[in-house]
């Protein structure tokens, strides 16, 4: 993965759950947060998350982008009866 930001837009590309998680109750990464002086005292905070396991790294533009990949990972899985979500940021344009 690419270590640039996305675009900025609400839902990374890259917004999907981890194929080779051990467990769907289980979710380890370790999370950096940083901001640039050049963003002044209220600049944008980016944010990395990397798998313990793969060392494969997320990084997110802001933390609403990080906010909306760990409600994706954390999400239930939908029932055999219920229609799976729409795909992030459907109907928001």
């Amino acid at each position: 993965m690419s270590g640039k930001p996305n675009d900025g837009s609400s839902c990374p590309p890259h917004a999907t759950a981890p194929a080779n998680a051990a467990s769907p109750l289980y979710r380890s990464f370790l999370l950096r947060l940083w901001s640039r002086p050049e963003d002044g005292a209220r600049g944008t905070w980016y944010a990395s998350l990397e798998s313990p396991l793969t060392q494969e790294q997320r990084h997110f533009p802001d933390l609403e982008s990080l906010f909306t990949f760990l409600r994706l990972v954390t999400a239930p899985a939908p029932t055999p009866d219920q229609p799976p979500a729409p795909p992030c940021g459907a109907g928001t344009e």
